[in-house]
């Protein structure tokens, strides 16, 4: 198995980091995310059927967002709950059209789920829906958001947290400092092992150039390549076993 970084590690040392350094890198590298999100947009309104005047909006919301977040976390702009809306609408729409089944067989759905997962917590972040207090915590997870996205991570980690071991877990600010495990041995029991070491590999990369965001060389299969739907199975089926509970 791939060496790892921990989510508390990195929680412990961003945490000694000033506020705004750690929005900063946050930012960059959610910027990395841009070139799939907007073409994803483009992509998945056709796929969904959304009206043209809602898709250029949402279009629209996603190439101000950078700056409207950043003015949000700096003060320079009035947080106005509609601007935020619209940020979150054309995340949403990544996010809901990934489960359509007309593209449940291809990497895109996965890779669109991390990417809008790791779009939305910047948006928290800017937004103040997270604390300040709460920031190394958050980025410790986007990060490995941002390495299920890069490495189009084929698995749902919500799915996979469900099988960490409950030991794992503590209360207080350092309740997801275990969540990493996920990739461990809850991977291998979906045969996700060298997937997930991908992750973590990918993880250990961007936290050493976490200051100097790296843009995301996307393979140029990124709209084509097929895959067993394995995120679709993991999520629906996590989700039916937490109903029959």
């Amino acid at each position: 198995m791939t060496e790892m970084i921990s989510r508390g590690e990195m929680r412990r040392a961003l945490s000694r980091q000033p506020d705004d350094q750690v929005w900063r890198s946050m930012l960059g590298w959610s910027r990395t995310l841009a070139p799939f999100w907007f073409e994803a947009i483009d992509r998945f309104a056709a796929v969904a059927a959304i009206p043209e005047r809602r898709h250029l909006r949402c279009r629209t919301a996603a190439q101000e967002s950078f700056e409207r977040m950043d003015g949000w976390w700096f003060g320079r702009a009035e947080l106005v709950k509609a601007r935020r809306d619209e940020v979150d609408s054309a995340i949403s729409l990544v996010l809901n059209t990934a489960h359509y089944n007309q593209i449940a067989n291809l990497i895109q759905a996965p890779t669109a789920q991390h990417v809008g997962s790791a779009l939305r917590v910047t948006l928290h972040v800017a937004s103040g829906i997270w604390g300040r207090e709460q920031l190394p915590s958050v980025v410790a997870g986007f990060i490995y958001d941002l390495a299920c996205a890069r490495t189009l991570f084929p698995g749902d980690p919500a799915a996979l947290l469900q099988h960490v071991p409950p030991r794992f877990f503590t209360d207080g600010t350092d309740y997801c400092d275990n969540h990493h495990l996920l990739f461990v041995e809850p991977a291998n029991l979906f045969d996700l092992r060298a997937e997930a070491d991908a992750v973590l590999a990918e993880a250990q990369r961007i936290w050493l150039d976490f200051d100097i965001p790296q843009a995301w060389d996307m393979p140029s299969d990124i709209w084509t390549r097929s895959y067993p739907g394995t995120f679709q199975s993991m999520h629906f089926g996590s989700m039916h076993d937490f109903h029959a509970r």
